[in-house]
């Protein structure tokens, strides 16, 4: 799951390793807001070439959450 650390890190504009666990709710993660989710769900359509749908993106509330729709879209590809 290293991808979506970085990504997170990266939306965060902080190091990966100070990342909270993975099931630890994105509202939790210090910095985090409204626009952080838009640019995550921007960043994860632009990696994956592809649009996420309004449940998927409603569904991201924690880390994993985030990873499991990766590996959804990945499968379904």
């Amino acid at each position: 799951m290293p991808e979506v650390h970085e990504w997170l890190a990266d939306v965060l504009m902080c190091e990966p390793e100070s990342l909270p666990p993975e099931h630890t709710p994105l509202s939790q993660i210090e910095g985090w807001d409204s626009l952080k989710h838009v640019s995550l769900v921007l960043s994860l359509e632009s990696t994956l070439h592809q649009k996420l749908t309004a449940e998927q993106i409603r569904a991201m509330v924690t880390i994993s959450d985030v990873a499991g729709v990766l590996r959804q879209r990945a499968a379904d590809a």
